[in-house]
């Protein structure tokens, strides 16, 4: 064993020789003509999980990479859902290496190659090929996207961590869950990379999500570094792309929209209809009701919280004792018992329209994930319009059409929104305030900073000061305020005259509509602009 790291581990040679060993093995079935075409997939799939999970950290869970919606491999990121226990822990955003990137692409192509070849090989395989197609192309996959063959090709089954230890035992004695402990030990070696392996394998040690409101990084730059780390221990250890089973079919078996069937016949296919998260978010409603239960045994149920109020803080106090004890009782999470109790009683005043001021006991959670399972469409659009947001500035550039200052302002609120990475309704409901009047400059050592004092949340009543954030705009927004004071300068504009709210929002909405934003919602970047 060499020196121990994350804990006992072994040498890098032994490491080396079982991806070699596992490369070995999967080569030898899926080449061998002499298996069946269900041997050969199964073979494949495990192949290509064991090698993401080892690239990404990826827990072992039912049905790992399931939704390739989950995937952005244009910018080396995804989306992992692997977290049971609680829904605000579910997501988190990850780096996806150069070679998974290879990896998914060589499947991608097999799984058209294998659809087409379930044609060719009868009609009674036509509602497998089909159900296998709705993986990417439809939005509500019936399949996971890794998934097992039977042997007589008639259903699929989800890839299970029981199955791919089975798959293992014969090459290697380590846990299906150790690439996790390979990819933290790997990126320890390199200095500067503690935080980034709690990040990689989702561990929250101070409380504070490592994206959270509170952090100064962002998810773009910090994954991009991690995957340059893990590019290197990939090719350290010696992982190789494994190349697709099936080569060179033809498209005459393609799927198409007449080989479809009836979506209630393909989700039979599967031997359930629910996968990956679903079967991850069943299992948490289990849990919770198991703790409902819990707390309507102690208390009575909800119907008890109804006549409450802020007088009856020491028969609160007896109910969190009761709960308290009854869930260390039973073996049960003290914290989460209390947690769901709180809610109730949060739930009961809210529908009463009343609020309750308590004192509850509580301990200290980690902060929820700023993920969710549509960050990475999201991200998507966003990349969308940003590129339609420089196209539109390239052509008024080449136009050489004046720009008036309602307009410059309302550019540098789009650019504030999608470049500057301020998401705030309030701050950017103050950015055309703040750029004519709280725009600084700062000069030191004969350089010269331009930063904007935004406002960072709503004041409250009476309230005479500012509650600002400072912003330093990028080279983007610098270069439109520099417009924007050449335009104002060039009109004889005085700098604290207001220019009217309303006409900054014709702006905006005219600007996205040259971006081909059809029918524009700016409610949001209304109040921005008022």
């Amino acid at each position: 064993m060499q020196q121990k790291y994350t804990s006992p581990y072994p040498k890098q040679s032994e490491i080396a020789a079982f991806i070699r060993r596992l490369h070995e093995k999967t080569e030898a079935i899926i080449h061998n003509k002499r298996r069946g075409l269900d041997e050969r997939h199964n073979a494949f799939i495990n192949y290509c999980v064991i090698l993401l999970s080892y690239c990404t950290g990826h827990r072992p869970v039912i049905d790992m990479f399931c939704y390739p919606d989950y995937f952005d491999t244009d910018a080396g990121l995804v989306l992992i859902n692997d977290k049971v226990i609680n829904e605000k822990y579910a997501y988190r955003l990850v780096a996806l290496p150069e070679l998974a990137v290879q990896q998914l692409a060589e499947y991608r192509q097999y799984i058209t190659n294998l659809q087409r070849t379930l044609i060719r090989k009868g009609k009674q395989y036509h509602d497998l090929a089909a159900a296998i197609g709705t993986i990417y192309n439809d939005e509500s996959p019936v399949v996971p996207q890794f998934f097992y063959l039977d042997a007589d090709l008639t259903q699929t089954r989800s890839v299970k961590p029981s199955a791919l230890q089975a798959w293992l035992q014969d090459i290697s004695c380590f846990p299906v869950n150790f690439g996790r402990h390979v990819l933290a030990t790997e990126m320890l070696k390199t200095r500067g990379m503690a935080e980034n392996v709690e990040i990689q394998l989702g561990h929250i040690e101070s409380g504070d999500h490592p994206f959270g409101a509170v952090s100064e990084k962002t998810p773009i730059e910090t994954l991009s570094r991690i995957n340059d780390e893990i590019n290197k221990i990939n090719h350290r250890l010696g992982w190789r792309l494994m190349p697709s089973p099936i080569r060179r079919i033809s498209k005459k078996g393609i799927v198409n929209n007449k080989t479809i069937r009836r979506r209630s016949r393909l989700q039979a296919i599967h031997e359930n209809m629910k996968f990956g998260e679903a079967i991850r978010e069943t299992k948490r409603n289990q849990r919770f009701e198991k703790y409902a239960e819990l707390i309507t045994r102690v208390i009575g149920g909800k119907s008890e919280l109804r006549n409450i109020t802020e007088k009856d803080q020491q028969q609160i106090d007896g109910m969190v004792n009761e709960i308290s004890h009854a869930a260390t009782e039973s073996g049960m999470d003290r914290d989460y018992a209390l947690a769901v109790f709180y809610r109730w009683l949060w739930m009961v005043y809210r529908k009463r329209n009343k609020p309750i001021w308590l004192t509850r006991r509580a301990f200290v959670r980690d902060e929820a994930s700023p993920f969710n399972k549509e960050t990475l469409q999201k991200y998507k659009t966003v990349k969308k319009l940003r590129q339609g947001f420089l196209n539109y500035l390239k052509q008024q550039q080449l136009n050489h059409s004046p720009v008036s200052p309602e307009r410059r302002l309302a550019e540098i609120t789009l650019s504030a929104a999608l470049f500057e990475y301020i998401g705030s309704v309030e701050s950017l409901r103050d950015v055309p305030n703040a750029v004519i009047n709280h725009c600084y400059c700062h000069s030191y050592n004969n350089h010269q900073q331009l930063f904007i004092d935004l406002v960072a949340t709503k004041a409250k009543q009476n309230e005479k000061k500012r509650n600002v954030f400072r912003w330093h705009p990028g080279s983007l927004s610098v270069s439109l305020i520099a417009g924007l004071y050449a335009t104002m300068q060039a009109g004889k504009k005085e700098q604290s005259e207001a220019i009217p709210s309303v006409r900054v929002v014709s702006s905006i909405r005219a600007i996205l509509n040259e971006m081909g934003v059809a029918n524009p919602n700016i409610s949001r970047k209304r109040k921005a602009a008022s």
